[in-house]
């Protein structure tokens, strides 16, 4: 199988996932709009005999107003929720990238340093003579004896 075969197959399954889950939902909405239908209808007929043929058009009227009010709201706060989340975020990714300059100059330093260490010729190191005994004052009485 060629990688072409293999992408096309890829993003046939997808398609075809996308695609059922698109047919299900379609045949969803018309039945949800069927049964709102259904029901407008059925609380219309209940509330005529209690409000009139007006007043039941006017209180159901009234509770699909309610629903887009309420829906409006919820939009309006998740809207303002995603913002936050956003400052939130962009705070965040701006201390990564701080420490990730300061990590950077971190290196190149390092790495200027390593440089210049190797580019300089060092001095031969001398050798450390071992420490003499400390001269006490029999040791000055010892020369003078042998002068």
């Amino acid at each position: 199988m060629r990688l072409t075969e293999l992408s096309t197959a890829f993003i046939e399954q997808i398609l075809g996932k996308w695609r059922r889950r698109a047919i299900v939902g379609v045949i969803a909405l018309i039945c949800v709009i069927a049964a709102l239908i259904e029901g407008v209808s059925a609380a219309r007929l209940a509330l005529e005999p209690m409000l009139g043929p007006a007043g039941a058009h006017a209180a159901i009227a009234g509770v699909f107003v309610a629903i887009i009010v309420i829906a409006l709201i919820v939009l309006a706060l998740a809207e303002r929720k995603p913002a936050a989340e956003r400052a939130r975020a962009n705070d965040e990714s701006d201390r990564r990238s701080e420490r990730t300059e300061l990590i950077a100059e971190a290196i190149d330093l390092g790495y200027t340093l390593a440089q210049s260490l190797r580019e300089k010729p060092r001095a031969p190191r001398r050798k450390r003579r071992a420490p003499a005994d400390a001269e006490t004052s029999t040791d000055d009485e010892t020369r003078a004896a042998t002068e």
